[in-house]
């Protein structure tokens, strides 16, 4: 039997991060649920650590997230060699496996899946795979006693050299549909061990809840950092996590286990409980928080219950001149007071001269007036609206054709600028009535915590200031541009939940339908595809959502561009929804050709891009098709010269 030296040797470590979950957790769609924070650490660190601390200096992790936000957040063990593969394309667990091997190039790999709590014993995982002398060890989590289910897989492998030959090269390929049928057909050993307590795999906000409550428990934690400042009356029952410039009110009750990020603050008589609260939140006085998870800079107003709830909602940010500076404030008003008495002089004297100008020439009142309504409308919706519109457009490939609307609807203010200027400016009260109800509405969504109604009150915010400031008539020429901001605003995750399936159901089926059209012999397996023995799986990404909202964009933009009526202009707009199907139908259907004679992994990935790409001028093209189509079904009935008809 091989010593521990020897096996940790010829080992390497592939950690397998989950990509972004957008539409199903508002907080996965803008942070990795590897990058979810465990106290001071983030999921990920601690699993870097634990795998460094048992001298595995060989990590490879595979992921569709971009590289550098998880090397931003990672701080690399010295001595331990970390290494990033970025997946192009979906490729399942075993496509990961198998590419994470032929980049680490050892003989014995372990597989992390990055989304768990509580790493296991690397040593004991070894011995175990090398007594069994087994091809593959698959862990499980341990089952309790009150669970009836069957034990569930914790997701960690140990992987001998000899399983690469039975995983495809190209294509996608999961562990437990595909690979395992293929080892126990070709005779290779599968072993399965259960664990004496679980890792702590979560999926969500409510199993990351369980996962830190259970580690928590089960190791006793009781770590509160030397910086936190806890006031008289504050007591503690069970476990806890209390990070660095925390800040608890007095007469305020934790029971854990609880953990409270970096710089968070709860006010008095508060009570915590079995709940995780990340950096940078506020709790005001008198709040129940119960089995609930706080994003980064949350809120929760004074007197207020959060029960089995995740909070995403940004917290306004204040500024107060703390007590201590008090005297020094006083001193420099007093000191400022001859200064300013000095200056009060001049400034009567100029706003004199401004008074008289403004009277000979009312338009500086329009255009000063509405600067400053400008600026407090951009403060009022910039930390909650329009910098998380910006991560969605960054992050989400499905919403990332909002980031060009704002340019587009420039454009077309610019084009249609003599229109709008030759229009009679009459401001109306009516706008106050309606910024009254954009107010209303949006603060039904901050209530509810629904962003899309915040976002969607930003719109009718910006109608009652045209409104206010200019009046009716430049408000109804912008009308169809302001119907054309909207496309910028993601849909609600309800809605975006209810689609997703159904799209990739209609994509998959759509594919199979045209592959078998042309001559090939298709198996369909879920979503996945099997081609010629080359697996092609339809991912959530590819169910064409994406292309959709991008064709909405281009078709409602040449609808506003267009010299058209108004019914042709709707049916431009309405198709643009068939003509994305139709277009996401060809690229699978191509993509999956495509697979079946590309061998490499790098053009595999390229055509899979260029593939998305190249739908955009098929899309114009037959949006140009139907423009000419259009002109000669909606002809133009021709005027007839006025003539004198008599009769005798």
């Amino acid at each position: 039997m091989k010593s521990k030296t020897s096996i940790i040797e010829r080992s390497a470590a592939a950690i397998l991060v989950a990509d972004m979950d957008f539409g199903r957790c508002a907080v996965a769609s803008k942070l990795p649920r590897a990058l979810w924070p465990v106290g001071e650490k983030t999921v990920l660190q601690r699993l870097v650590d634990h795998i460094a601390a048992e001298e595995i200096k060989n990590i490879v992790i595979c992921s569709a997230v971009d590289p550098v936000i998880l090397g931003k957040s990672l701080e690399i063990p010295e001595g331990v060699e970390v290494r990033f593969h970025k997946e192009l394309f979906p490729r399942g667990t075993a496509g990961s496996i198998f590419d994470a091997w032929h980049i680490a190039a050892a003989e014995l790999l372990l597989v992390f899946h990055a989304e768990i709590v509580s790493a296991p014993d690397i040593e004991t995982i070894l011995s175990a795979h090398q007594q069994s002398q087994a091809d593959m060890t698959i862990l499980f989590n341990p089952v309790s006693d009150e669970d009836t289910h069957p034990s569930e897989t914790a997701q960690i492998y140990v992987c001998e050299q000899t399983i690469i030959e039975d995983i495809p090269q190209d294509g996608y390929c999961d562990i437990k549909e595909t690979l395992i049928p293929r080892l126990v057909q070709n005779s290779k050993t599968i072993f399965a061990v259960e664990m004496s307590s679980g890792v702590g795999n979560f999926r969500n906000w409510q199993q990351y809840l369980t996962a830190v409550a259970s580690y928590i428990k089960l190791n006793d934690t009781n770590h509160i950092d030397e910086t936190a400042q806890m006031e008289q009356g504050v007591k503690i029952i069970g476990p806890v996590v209390i990070c660095q410039n925390a800040r608890i009110g007095s007469n305020t009750l934790i029971l854990g286990p609880v953990v409270i990020g970096k710089d968070v603050k709860i006010d008095a008589d508060c009570v915590i409980s079995e709940s995780v609260i990340w950096q940078r939140s506020r709790i005001g006085k008198n709040c129940l928080i119960q089995r609930s998870l706080l994003n980064q800079r949350s809120y929760v107003a004074p007197s207020n219950t959060v029960s089995q709830t995740l909070l995403t909602r940004k917290a306004a940010r204040t500024y107060r001149l703390p007590a201590r500076l008090d005297s020094v404030a006083a001193n420099i008003r007093n000191k400022m007071e001859a200064p300013m008495s000095s200056l009060k002089g001049i400034f009567t004297r100029s706003s004199g001269y401004l008074r008289g100008k403004i009277r000979r020439d009312t338009s500086y009142i329009r255009w000063i007036t509405g600067s400053l309504i400008f600026i407090a409308f951009l403060w009022s919706y910039w930390s909650s609206v329009f910098t998380d519109l910006w991560a969605i457009w960054m992050q989400s490939d499905e919403y990332s054709s909002g980031l060009l609307v704002p340019l587009i609807t420039a454009y077309i203010i610019w084009t249609r600028r003599k229109k709008i200027a030759a229009c009679k400016i009459t401001p109306s009260l009516w706008g106050l009535v309606l910024f009254a109800f954009a107010q209303a509405f949006r603060f039904f969504g901050l209530f509810f915590m629904y962003d899309s109604a915040e976002r969607i009150s930003m719109l009718i915010t910006v109608s009652a200031l045209i409104l206010l400031l200019f009046g009716w008539k430049i408000l109804a020429r912008l009308t169809t541009v302001l119907l054309f901001l909207t496309l910028m605003i993601p849909l609600p995750n309800s809605v975006h939940r209810h689609l997703m399936i159904p799209l990739q159901n209609w994509a998959t089926t759509s594919a199979v339908y045209c592959l078998e059209t042309i001559g090939f012999t298709v198996f369909r397996e879920g979503n996945v595809i099997n081609l010629n023995g080359v697996t092609v799986a339809v991912a959530e990404a590819c169910n064409g959502l994406r292309m959709i909202t991008s064709f909405l964009v281009i078709s409602s933009m040449v609808a506003l561009l267009v010299k058209r009526d108004l019914l042709q202009k709707l049916i431009i707009v309405v198709s643009s929804i068939p003509i994305a199907l139709l277009c996401n139908t060809i690229r699978l259907t191509a993509t999956s050709v495509a697979f079946t004679y590309i061998d490499s992994a790098r053009w595999e990935g390229a055509f899979h891009d260029f593939g998305g790409l190249a739908m955009m001028p098929v899309a114009i093209a037959i949006i140009v098709l139907e423009l000419w189509v259009l002109s000669y079904i909606f002809v133009p009935a021709e005027t007839l010269p006025q003539q004198v008809i008599t009769r005798k």
